[in-house]
């Protein structure tokens, strides 16, 4: 994760983190039940904890 958010514009590297993510839970809920795909909006959360 350092390596990838390492870089002066994060909000692109960001974005697809997160659509990563979510199209990822989509495909498995997918696999799982075709009738009942789900991807809730806690399916990736990327935080900046620094002080």
């Amino acid at each position: 994760m350092f390596t990838e958010c390492d870089g002066d514009d994060l909000i692109p590297t960001v974005r697809d983190l997160v659509n990563l993510a979510v199209d990822t839970a989509v495909k498995t809920s997918r696999s799982l039940d075709p009738n009942q795909v789900y991807a809730d909006n806690a399916t990736a959360l990327l935080a900046d904890l620094t002080p």
